[in-house]
């Protein structure tokens, strides 16, 4: 799997300001599969390095590489060489390769006129034959193991095949204008290119199809550095490249043709034509897709400059740009263009390139590269969302990444930002281990950030262990920040620490005199979680501490409390109600106050109280109501001690209710 090497690029200049660049997805990702002897060994110093490669073919069970030495190298897709399949061919430098259908054998040429070809599994097959002219292009016949047919050229489109006897040379046509350097076989036509120009021959009817010159009018460069680039997309269209033009052209069957033939004369047609905005140093045709090895730019003093793999899409009768990504290979300033070579592999939908000092392969991101260019541009929410909303194709649907994995990158995004409470938010969607947890805490103890962490620390699924929970109760009490110890006492249950290690810490910082209330309330809480509810009440009492009552009700302590109502009131006067309502006869004694508690607090209980209880002193009572002007419990309590004429003036004169009058003798 390559690694994506988009970002490399040493003469990348990213323009902040254009959205549009910045939001630019890559298609591809790139990575190196082999470098030359001279980069691997002095990766410092290769400005000078020699050229090592020369030419390259690609089939869907290996790759064959020649070398400016001769040799010839075969590798699996990933570089690793294949040492029982080392040809010795030549040894002069390998201008060309081409491998039959079947893989089992390589066609192989160089500049002293020596055609070679190697049989992988049977050396009975071998061939070597010599030219009188460098030869700089063979193409095997894809049938090759039937029909043992190659074409080769020097200024001559030569058919070889095996005779009778001996090898057999047909000459099918003389190209005026130097050597072929680069053969093209798809079904019976055959696409020849040399500096003039390309020429598409028909093999089956031994006649030429027609030629095309170029039409490049580039004089800022010598002729040949942008050699002509062609492709078959198909048995009846050729896609060549000159520089920065193009020609799409199909291969008709004339509609007027020597009848005397039984095999119909073929033309070619310019289906397009178009200039680009680059260089072409590569071409293939994908279906209708053509893709371009491309530089912005080159110069015999600076090289080439921003390699790119661009692909044009036909959209009616016009091509649109589908991708453009920039890349870069070891060596590729010093590369000639004509040095370049690009190769795609259909069944892994890959591409090759070459240069003299190292081969990439370039493969289409797949969903985890687009999650990975998501992250990279902080686009985490979109990143989420291809988990909660994951693609219907099963090939697009993560492998690598998970949610877990974009959280993780999230937090550490945030992290780095200082955006430090957003990012511990997202914790527990990150660390699913104790052990990733407790490496956490400890840094952010170290750091002096545990109060933004504290929220999010699980107390189970994971549990950690108990030194750790400890460590952080203790933090907050050596820190003295109390308030945040008791919350987290509070709040954590008391099995995942022990309680006597934390109740010894707090009790070596209590002094009776000066200790703060809220490590009283600690002590209180860690007493009652041991069990030690008298400590916990007598430490609440002391503090008259509001939650004393939640406690009296959380562990039903009525009857234990009796003792200290006197404090109990003095706490919250509404105390009193709530015991009453819970064991009205335990408070018999304290009746009488609390009808003065109602009638200041909560005067609209006082009559049911008064109709209830039976142990107040009703002088005193009748006293209160009439100092609180409370007109109906003053009647009622008029009534209970005999004195209805003192009732009844209430009622008419202040009531003014004569039903109630009457209601109150009847």
């Amino acid at each position: 799997m390559c690694a994506d090497t988009n970002n490399s690029i040493e003469n990348e200049e990213a323009d902040d300001n254009d959205d549009e660049a910045e939001e630019y997805e890559p298609v591809f990702k790139f990575c190196p599969i082999t470098n030359s002897s001279e980069f691997r060994e002095n990766k410092n110093n290769t400005k000078n390095a020699p050229a090592e490669f020369s030419c390259m073919a690609v089939h869907a069970r290996f790759i064959v590489v020649g070398k400016t030495t001769g040799e010839i190298i075969i590798m699996d897709h990933m570089g690793h060489t294949i040492p029982q399949y080392q040809i010795k061919a030549h040894t002069y430098p390998v201008n060309a390769i081409s491998i039959d259908d079947n893989g089992d054998y390589i066609g192989s040429c160089c500049q002293e006129g020596k055609v070679k070809i190697s049989g992988l599994f049977s050396k009975n097959e071998d061939q070597l034959h010599t030219f009188p002219r460098p030869i700089k292009a063979v193409c095997l016949d894809p049938n090759f193991s039937k029909s043992k047919q190659y074409i080769t050229g020097d200024t001559t489109l030569i058919l070889n095949e095996r005779g009778t006897f001996r090898h057999k040379e047909t000459k099918l046509i003389d190209f005026q204008g130097g050597l072929i350097h680069t053969l093209r076989w798809k079904e019976t036509l055959i696409a020849a290119a040399n500096d003039k120009g390309v020429g598409v021959y028909d093999l089956r009817a031994r006649r030429l199809v027609g030629f095309l010159e170029s039409t490049d009018t580039n004089t800022d460069v010598p002729r040949g550095i942008f050699p002509s680039r062609i492709s078959w997309n198909d048995s009846t269209t050729l896609v060549i490249a000159w520089a920065s033009t193009v020609k799409v052209i199909t291969i008709t069957n004339d509609t007027m043709y020597d009848h005397q033939s039984s095999i119909p004369r073929k033309s070619i047609n310019i289906a397009a034509s178009f200039k680009l905005e680059f260089f072409v140093c590569g071409l293939t045709s994908i279906n209708r897709d053509l893709v371009f090895l491309s530089i912005e730019n080159f110069t015999i003093s600076d090289g080439t400059s921003e390699l790119s793999l661009t692909i044009l899409s036909p959209s009616g009768k016009e091509y649109e740009e589908k991708a453009h990504d920039p890349f870069s290979m070891q060596g590729d300033q010093q590369t000639s263009p004509f040095q370049f070579q690009l190769e795609y592999l259909p069944d892994e939908q890959c591409f090759f390139i070459l240069n003299p000092y190292s081969i990439s392969k370039a493969e289409r991101r797949d969903y985890d590269d687009h999650i990975d260019f998501l992250i990279k541009k902080q686009k985490f929410d979109e990143a989420i969302q291809a988990f909660e909303k994951p693609p219907t194709r099963i090939d697009a649907k993560p492998k690598r990444h998970t949610q877990q994995s974009v959280y993780l990158a999230y937090v550490t995004s945030l992290m780095g930002n200082k955006e430090i409470e957003k990012a511990v938010k997202l914790f527990p969607l990150v660390y699913k281990t104790a052990q990733e947890w407790e490496e956490q805490i400890l840094l952010f103890i170290e750091r002096d950030q545990l109060d933004m962490l504290t929220p999010y620390i699980p107390t189970d699924a994971p549990k950690l262990h108990a030194p750790i929970y400890q460590k952080i109760l203790e933090t907050y009490l050596q820190k003295k920040k109390y308030d945040k110890l008791k919350e987290l006492l509070t709040k954590w249950p008391s099995d995942i620490y022990d309680l006597s290690v934390i109740d010894q810490s707090i009790i070596l910082q209590t002094n009776s005199e000066k200790t703060p209330q809220a490590l009283l309330e600690c002590s209180a809480i860690i007493a009652e979680k041991r069990g030690d509810i008298s400590k916990t009440l007598t430490i609440f009492l002391k503090m008259q501490n509001i939650q004393v009552f939640q406690l009296i009700e959380r562990k039903q302590l009525y009857e234990k409390i009796l003792p200290n109502i006197q404090t109990l009131m003095a706490i919250n006067q509404n105390y009193l109600d709530a015991v009453f309502s819970k064991k009205s006869d335990d408070t018999r004694d304290f009746h009488t106050r609390q009808v003065s508690l109602y009638a200041e607090y909560e005067p609209t209980k006082l009559m049911g109280f008064l109709r209830k209880a039976g142990n107040y002193n009703i002088q005193e009572a009748l006293s209160i109501c009439e100092k609180k002007r409370l007109p109906r419990e003053t009647v009622f309590l008029c009534g209970r001690s005999g004195n209805g004429r003192v009732a009844l003036q209430i009622i008419l004169n202040e009531l003014k209710d004569i039903e109630a009058a009457i209601e109150f003798f009847v």
